[in-house]
């Protein structure tokens, strides 16, 4: 069973698990010749679900939990400000040269 915290999205959610590992659902698009999932917890078929971006995971529904406190737990705040760090440390910066 996995938490996920900071859930963001509308039509394809996503979200942060207790270690940082993003989150996204997925749906198997057949008409793509997208292959169905396997649930890492119970082994089910899966054709819709959870699939962890830094590892490749896969969870059913069945398995996934959502943290339920609009970001006030001690995890989201924690997740939220790392994802706040990463945002700026991946920015590029600019660089300009003074010439007189």
């Amino acid at each position: 069973m996995i938490t996920l915290h900071n859930i963001k999205g509308i039509s394809r959610k996503s979200g942060h698990d207790t270690d940082a590992n993003l989150w996204t659902e997925f749906y198997v698009d057949y008409l793509a010749e997208q292959e169905d999932g396997e649930c890492v917890e119970c082994g089910d078929i899966i054709d819709m679900g959870w699939m962890c971006l830094d590892g490749g995971d896969e969870y059913c529904l069945n398995h996934v939990e959502f943290c339920d406190t609009d970001g006030e737990c001690s995890d989201c705040e924690r997740l939220e400000e790392m994802e706040i760090v990463a945002q700026c440390i991946g920015q590029e910066l600019e660089v300009t040269v003074k010439t007189e």
